[in-house]
C-alpha cells in the first residue's frame, strides 16, 4: 500500500538557552557604597517585586540625609522640597524616605529591593565588597520566555522557514 505523507528531514544542531534580553531588569545604584548584607545571594533565586536583596551603606546618603532633617526642621518647604528631591534622585523610594523621616535621624543603612519579578540572573557584589556608582549590582530576568540559540551549517539553512517549531 502505498500512504501519502510529508517527508520529514531530521536536523540536529547545537544550540544554547538564553534569556529574553528585554524582560531584565537590571539593579543599578545612583551612589557608590559598600554591602553589608546580602539577603539574596544565589543565581537562580527567585524574587518578587520588594523582596529585599541587599543592605548598603554609603557615605554619599548621610550628608543628603542630613540635608533633608535640618529643612525639615526649620520648615522651610522650599529646601525641604529640595532636599526630598535630592534623596530621590539618588534612588531612595518614598516609602524609604518615610522610614528616615519616622525615624528623625538619618538610616546609616539602606535597604535595596527587587524592582520586580523575576529570577536573579546575575550578582556581581558579595557581602562586604564596594560597588561604584552606576554599576550594575544584581539583574533580574523574567525567565518564562527564552531563545534558543543553535548554530546550523549554511547547507541546511534552506530546509528551516521562520516560526517552524524545534524539539
Amino acid at each position: 500500500t502505498v500512504v501519502q505523507a510529508p517527508i520529514v528531514k531530521k536536523l540536529r544542531a547545537v544550540g544554547v538557552v538564553e534569556a529574553d534580553p528585554t524582560n531584565r531588569t537590571d539593579v543599578v545604584l545612583r551612589f557608590a557604597g559598600y554591602v553589608e548584607k546580602l539577603f539574596q545571594g544565589k543565581i537562580g533565586d527567585t524574587v518578587v517585586k520588594g523582596t529585599p536583596l541587599m543592605r548598603v551603606y554609603s557615605p554619599e546618603l548621610t550628608p543628603a540625609q542630613n540635608e533633608f532633617f535640618l529643612t525639615h526642621n526649620d520648615g522651610s518647604t522650599g529646601f525641604h522640597k529640595i532636599t526630598f528631591d535630592r534623596l530621590r534622585n539618588l534612588g531612595l523610594s518614598e516609602k524609604d524616605i518615610a522610614g528616615i523621616r519616622a525615624t528623625g535621624k538619618p538610616a546609616r543603612e539602606v535597604t535595596i529591593t527587587a524592582p520586580e519579578d523575576g529570577t536573579i540572573t546575575e550578582i556581581n557584589v558579595r557581602e562586604g565588597s564596594s560597588f561604584g556608582k552606576n554599576q550594575t549590582l544584581y539583574a533580574i530576568g523574567d525567565l518564562r520566555k527564552n531563545y534558543i540559540v543553535a548554530r546550523i551549517f549554511q547547507k541546511d539553512l534552506r530546509t528551516l522557514v521562520p516560526g517552524q517549531s524545534v524539539q
